[in-house]
Formats: C-alpha cells, structure tokens, sequence
C-alpha cells in the first residue's frame, strides 16, 4: 500500500467536486492537509489514483499525484500542468 500526496488547482472551484472529495474520502486511509491537498493512502499506483481523480475532475483542472514514499517502480504523475513546469519537471536531473 502506497500513500501520495494529491494536490489540485480547479478551473471553477465553485461548482462543486463533491464526487472527488468523496472519493478520497473513500481509501483506506487519508487526511485533508490544505483546502486542495490530500494525503491519500491506497493499494493503488500513482498512475491508477491519477486516473481515478482525473475521472473526477473537469479537463481544464490541474492536478499532481506523487509518492510521499518512494518505493521501487513508483513515480510522480502529473496533468494540465503549464509546458515550463512539465519541462522541468522532466530534465534529466529533477530527481
């Protein structure tokens, strides 16, 4: 079991992500750090738990999914996020 950190920037933070609140909510084990920022534990990969809240929110969002513990396989997953960032975020040496 892995636990992540989940944070998002949402596009109309008014309209209500119920359904995405509720499914962090719904993990085995996890705590609401900031208004947009989550400690998720779960069985899942970063990748599947991208996945699932990406499902959840709408296409002009911006989320990032990472490891708070890195195991073997595992890395970062992120979305929307601006080009300079995602570059970055890339170089050789990021890690």
């Amino acid at each position: 079991m892995g636990t992540y950190l989940v944070s998002y920037d949402l596009s109309k933070p008014h309209r209500g992500y119920e359904e995405l609140e509720t499914y962090l909510r719904s993990n085995p084990d996890w705590a609401r750090v900031l208004q947009s920022v989550w400690f998720v534990q779960t069985q899942l990969t970063a990748r599947a738990l991208a996945e699932e809240v990406a499902r959840r929110v709408d296409s002009d969002d911006h989320f990032v999914v990472t490891p708070l513990f890195t195991p073997v396989g595992q890395y970062s997953v992120w979305y929307n996020l601006d080009p300079q960032v995602d570059a970055w975020l890339k170089r050789p040496n990021a890690a």
